[in-house]
């Protein structure tokens, strides 16, 4: 746990899991796919737990080719749906 004013400060495209739980994702297309629900780490890459509203869970890998922009100004997140994860 840190103290949110004590935070240090990180480089560029690199967050804190806290400000990401609860943002909105969308595809490139601007379609919704749900709300970041949890992000944990494989050793490789991290994966976003996205839920819809119905609850359905989809994992999408963190990964360039997949996770193309996080908007903490906006509060969103941006992706691109490769061939194979839907």
């Amino acid at each position: 746990m840190v103290d949110r004013q004590k935070e240090e400060p990180l480089e560029e495209g690199v967050y804190y899991i806290v400000d990401l739980l609860g943002l909105p994702v969308y595809t490139d297309k601007e379609q919704l796919l749900g709300k970041v629900d949890d992000i944990f780490n494989t050793g490789s890459n991290d994966i976003y737990v996205v839920k819809d509203e119905l609850g359905k869970q989809i994992l999408l890998p963190g990964i360039p080719d997949v996770l193309k922009k996080v908007d903490l100004e906006k509060g969103r997140i941006i992706v691109h749906l490769i061939p194979g994860l839907m």
